[in-house]
């Protein structure tokens, strides 16, 4: 974990600060930047399309994470889309994966969960 079980809070122009921890949530926030972006570029394209655009975005995220992770055991097992949308209209987007550091044993265990807790304090919606 490159900034620790803690992490770090990174401000983006397209949406809310996000808690980054793992590689993976850098490399998400950078897939949805790059895809928010290439999305803008063609307005032309409907709203259904863009949904269909969106998923194949998704799998071309895994199939990069499968070239960038050989070892599936330090690989997300789950990728998730979720996308705002306001009367038919994709106002932004975010790829999130689950919480997974490498072969299970006890300290991953704990890592694990200490990573996921991080992350809920983080949800507004959640504080206290």
């Amino acid at each position: 974990m490159p900034f620790g079980a803690k992490g770090i809070m990174v401000s983006t122009p397209f949406c809310r600060p996000i808690l980054m921890i793992t590689f993976w949530d850098v490399v998400f926030l950078l897939w949805a930047h790059y895809v928010m972006n290439k999305m803008s570029s063609q307005e032309e394209m409907s709203y259904q399309n863009k949904l269909i655009y969106l998923a194949k975005m998704q799998f071309a995220l895994v199939d990069k994470i499968n070239i960038m992770e050989l070892n599936h055991l330090n690989r997300p097992s789950t990728v998730n889309l979720m996308i705002s949308v306001e009367e038919e209209k994709i106002i932004r987007i975010m790829f999130g994966a689950s919480v997974r550091s490498g072969e299970l044993s006890s300290m991953t265990s704990i890592t694990n969960l200490n990573i996921a807790t991080e992350r809920v304090k983080t949800i507004p919606a959640l504080e206290e």
